[in-house]
């Protein structure tokens, strides 16, 4: 990419001016690099190229592209091709010009033969070279962490004439990389070359304490610290009587560099000299520590454990052991006993200590025997040996004696009565030891105790064992409960009586009655073991409706539901009752009363006659709608009553006898634009039916539009609106007149005196 980037000269005319610029890519080029001038006119003429005051004139190089533009190139530049280039112009019309741009070549700057990589020792003097070619002259700086240093006389860090860089008495904060940078005089010309120096120094060890005293035991953890120095890092290895420990995740754990070595649960052979010895490739050092273990009393029993019979013979051993050997001396016996330990061993139950002769005895100063020669339930139990050093020092040891009895039963109930659905519980009060095992059984079948199961069997107390379930009629029966263990097996066996609510009416018929609606059942429901009492007898009209009921002795021959509507659509149900309560329903029977009666008139009055609402016809202001009847209550019809009003407050009731055998209502000379209400009776000689009704619309004359028509579809938004201009004006008018013959003034006034 060519910018200019020189002189550019402008040379004015009549009527116009001249720009030569010289376009070049840089002023920089490296030896050997391709070099590209090109000098631009805005007007055509003659280009020549010049340096240091003479014309290049070699075709190998300058080329002249168009009339206002030539170019000068050099393929590979060399120093001598540095200087002053010099394009000037002269027009076909005498107009000349020139530009100038200043060209510089260089060589490097290159790093033969330096070495970048150095190690000194801590405390000696460092030099570090850099050996760098260029042309033309090379200046040399050193940098640290992007901070100049510098090349003053006695400064520790510093440059040196022949551009070395000189380390005095080599530190560790010394070490690092150092950046050469070599730069071509006068040019931002430059290279970098990055040189690590590593400063070493041999290892260093120091300890804090040379002996520790540790108590075995698997509770005791000891640390051994080695603090380590040296550079480079010095690697730790440890060594215990001479012969090397190896890393067992298990007891020997090492920190990460392994200056710390970490003994855990220590035990009597873990005591020794340990050395820490550290190493790098300068030097080698190490340091040692002793290490005492000593082992704390000890309390060993025979047996963790004895199980015998009640009645048998029972015996437990207790022996003490320690580092240094531990010997007893009994206190209750007022004995002096030479020990390197002396102490006092007792036996102990519950919290309390035995001290009864014919239980406890010596056998020897480190062994102490417990006898029970006939064991009860009450010798069962934790046994702890003590031991209790002179100097403190506590240990103790435990025996668990099991004392075994078969299973036996106390206080069990063995009848149970429950009601169905009711949460029950059968407690099975059994001691026995070892822990007795329950299982129960019904009808000679094992009971599970699995989830899912009604039944769930658990123990409270350590004795009782409850079978609990929701009891049902399947679970009357025989139960037996069975009790278990090593010794021996017993059982006890109870008897359940379940009560439930009675079951659901299957056999039952519905019949329609007289605004009723009668039950007959072939069988009675199951009672659940407990009498039917009475039936619960249900009835409603629709799905959203809420259930009705009444109540009806089961003693009584007739189940009825009465006082209903007459032909009307009811769905009813029934349930039985007994002492437990409300059982379940029957299914739901859907049935339609039949017409009121009495012992006067055996047969009922009509049902309400069936208007099809669908084929109504209103024409101009008569109204006809299709009459049926579908039942007449058992007596013949006598006629149909029809009643209709407006719908007004002000309206009167209008009646109109139609013969029985009518098949329409037809009603003229109605009311245009009204609405009526209509209402149909069948009668026959027991009285009349439930009116059939229906409302209808008589529309509003033919070619007759009300008032209000006019008002709305003449007064629109702007005649109301012209109307309210029309009153302003006018009253404007009033007023200005006035004004004109009384005071001579207004608009009439002006408008007169203009004319």
């Amino acid at each position: 990419i060519l910018h200019p980037i020189d002189k550019t000269k402008l040379f004015f005319c009549p009527g116009q001016t001249i720009k030569l610029e010289i376009i070049l890519s840089k002023q920089d080029f490296q030896v050997g690099e391709e070099m590209l001038l090109v000098c631009k006119a805005t007007k055509e003429g003659e280009m020549t190229w010049h340096k240091g005051g003479e014309e290049i004139d070699d075709e190998d190089i300058v080329s002249k592209l168009d009339y206002t533009t030539s170019k000068l190139l050099i393929k590979k530049a060399s120093l001598s091709d540095g200087g002053t280039y010099t394009c000037k112009f002269e027009s076909d019309d005498g107009h000349k010009a020139d530009a100038q741009s200043v060209i510089y070549v260089y060589e490097g700057p290159s790093f033969h033969g330096t070495t970048t990589y150095h190690e000194f020792l801590e405390g000696a003097d460092g030099m570090v070279p850099c050996l760098v070619t260029g042309r033309p002259a090379v200046d040399i700086t050193w940098l640290k962490d992007g901070e100049l240093i510098p090349s003053t006389p006695g400064v520790r860090v510093r440059k040196m004439s022949d551009n070395t860089l000189h380390i005095e008495k080599v530190k560790r904060s010394d070490a690092g990389t150092y950046i050469c940078q070599a730069q071509i005089r006068g040019r931002a010309i430059y290279k970098q070359l990055p040189v690590s120096v590593v400063a070493n120094a041999p290892p260093t060890v120091h300890i804090r304490e040379e002996v520790k005293k540790v108590i075995a035991g698997p509770e005791t953890n000891v640390s051994l610290l080695c603090l380590v120095d040296g550079l480079p890092k010095p690697n730790i290895t440890w060594t215990l009587i001479l012969r090397p420990i190896e890393a067992d995740p298990s007891r020997h754990v090492f920190n990460s560099d392994h200056s710390q070595l970490t003994i855990q649960s220590v035990v009597r052979d873990d005591f020794g000299e340990y050395v820490c010895t550290a190493k790098n490739k300068i030097a080698e050092n190490s340091a040692t520590f002793m290490l005492h273990v000593f082992e704390p009393p000890e309390v060993f029993i025979s047996e963790d454990q004895h199980s015998v019979n009640v009645g048998e013979r029972v015996s437990v051993s207790c022996n003490v052991t320690g580092h240094p050997q531990p010997e007893l001396h009994w206190i209750n016996k007022r004995r002096d006993v030479a020990a390197t330990k002396e102490g006092e061993m007792t036996w102990h139950k519950g919290g309390e200590e035995i001290d009864d002769e014919d239980i406890v005895s010596k056998l020897d100063y480190t062994t102490s025997k417990l006898l029970i020669k006939k064991a009860s339930l009450s010798d069962g139990g934790t046994y702890t040996c003590k031991f209790e050093s002179d100097d403190g020092h506590k240990a103790d040891a435990q025996s668990v004696i099991y004392v075994y009895e078969g299973p036996s039963f106390h206080g069990t109930t063995t009848y149970h009565e429950f009601l169905e659905g009711a949460d029950g519980m059968v407690p099975c009060l059994v001691t026995g030891r070892p822990a007795v095992d329950i299982t129960w059984l019904k009808d000679g079948e094992l009971i599970p105790s699995t989830q899912g199961s009604s039944f769930k069997i658990y123990n409270t107390r350590s004795l009782e064992h409850l079978l609990t379930f929701h009891y049902n009629l399947d679970d009357f029966g025989e139960y037996v409960c069975t009790a278990k263990n090593k010794i021996a097996e017993n059982s006890a066996t109870f008897m359940l009586h379940v009560f439930a609510q009675p079951g659901p009416p299957h056999y039952l018929t519905v019949t329609p009655g007289p605004t009723s609606v009668l039950f007959t059942l072939k069988t009675f429901p199951i009672n659940g073991g407990a009498p039917i009492k009475s039936f619960v007898l249900q009835w409603r009209k629709s799905a959203t409706d809420k259930w009705e009921e009444t109540v009806v002795a089961a003693s009584i021959d007739i189940l009825a539901i009465t006082n209903l509507k007459p032909y009307t659509k009811y769905t009813v149900r029934m349930a039985a009752m007994n002492d437990v309560g409300q059982g379940q329903f029957s299914m739901e029977n859907t049935v339609r009363t039949e017409g009121k009666r009495n012992h006067m008139h055996p047969k009922g009055e009509p049902d309400s006659p069936a208007l099809t609402t669908s084929q109504a016809v209103v024409e101009g202001n008569s109204f006809s709608v299709p009459l049926q009847q579908i039942e007449n209550g058992g007596s013949p019809l006598l006629y149909f009553d029809v009643q209709y009003e407006q719908d007004t407050e002000e309206s009167e009731r209008k009646t109109l006898r139609l013969p029985s055998d009518a098949n329409i209502v037809s009603l003229k000379d109605l009311s245009f634009g009204s609405d009526y209400h209509l209402e149909v009776r069948a009668v026959n000689a027991n009285g009349s039916s439930i009116p059939a009704m229906f409302n209808f619309t008589i529309a509003e004359q033919p070619g007759v539009l009300p008032l209000s028509f006019y008002v709305s579809s003449r007064m629109t938004k702007g005649t109301v609106v012209g109307i309210v201009i029309l009153i302003f004006l006018l009253v404007f008018l009033a007023v200005d007149a006035t004004c004109c013959y009384r005071n001579r003034c207004g608009l009439l006034m002006a408008v007169a005196g203009k004319l």
